[in-house]
């Protein structure tokens, strides 16, 4: 059931993601060109553009996937979707899986493809290597010494889980705001739920920060926990410590990605209303 569901949410998305993708190729292709150029202004714009599709990808097509799950579910063609006898949270699962899946492909072409082409026409203009991987090397023989490979893996899955955290949270948004009491505002009812939650996402964290006064840096002259006081940061100003990583916050995402989770999937099996 999944893998239908999931077939049509791809064959639903396929122009529109690939249109979007393309975009973002073709102004990453063009952006390196100019910067090779070294021309002054022309290499700069070139940067510029090139800088903007290759970050801004990941986060466009996250933004158009939360729009088409609003409009597909809970807008127009929610008519359709609702009324599938299927239990509403399983819709809910393959939908969510769809934008994860989405991310995660879009994250790939991002690190193989667009960010090689960026440093190429970057490193170009500078003068600098342009062998990616002989950069990647470098980077990581000087860093070898602080970060463990595992260290450097658990880093990398926890930034891949930041990633994955806006689909959700457009997802809640979008659900929860299309239920009865805000369903009749229209698109209002998802845009002041999602300000609810980044409101309550940034005082959790601050908690969270307070609660768990712990921080990754150098110990020893490798990464570990060290202590870290968020009221003696504020206090320090200017002179708070700037090579360690807060950990507090931490458990406040996952929590609250596991609250968002279960909280859609149960706004989706008492039938939200359609707006």
């Amino acid at each position: 059931m999944i893998t239908a569901l999931l077939t049509h949410e791809w064959k639903r998305t396929r122009t529109m993601l690939g249109l979007a993708t393309g975009i973002a190729v073709a102004a990453v292709v063009v952006g390196s060109l100019l910067a090779a150029t070294g021309w002054v202004g022309v290499s700069q714009t070139g940067i510029i553009l090139a800088g903007l599709a290759t970050f801004g990808l990941v986060p466009a097509l996250q933004v158009l996937l939360a729009v088409d799950y609003w409009r597909s579910s809970h807008g127009r063609g929610g008519a359709f979707t609702q009324t599938l006898p299927i239990r509403g949270r399983r819709i809910f699962g393959a939908k969510l899986l769809h934008m994860w899946l989405v991310t995660l492909a879009a994250l790939v072409l991002t690190v193989v493809v667009l960010a090689p082409l960026l440093w190429w026409g970057t490193a170009t203009a500078n003068g600098s290597d342009t062998g990616i991987i002989r950069v990647v090397q470098d980077a990581w023989a000087s860093i070898s010494p602080f970060v463990t490979p595992l260290m450097l893996t658990l880093l990398i899955l926890l930034f891949v889980g930041f990633l994955l955290l806006p689909p959700l949270q457009y997802a809640f948004s979008a659900s929860i705001g299309s239920e009865k009491r805000l369903g009749r505002l229209g698109v209002a009812g998802p845009v002041i739920v999602y300000i609810c939650l980044y409101a309550a996402m940034q005082v959790l964290s601050f908690v969270g920060l307070a609660a768990v006064p712990l921080g990754i840096g150098l110990v020893d002259g490798s990464l570990g926990l060290v202590p870290w006081n968020v009221f003696a940061e504020m206090a320090a100003g200017e002179n708070a410590a700037d090579d360690i990583m807060p950990i507090g916050f931490l458990p406040v995402f996952l929590v609250v990605a596991l609250v968002c989770l279960w909280r859609t999937a149960r706004s989706w099996d008492r039938k939200i209303a359609l707006a």
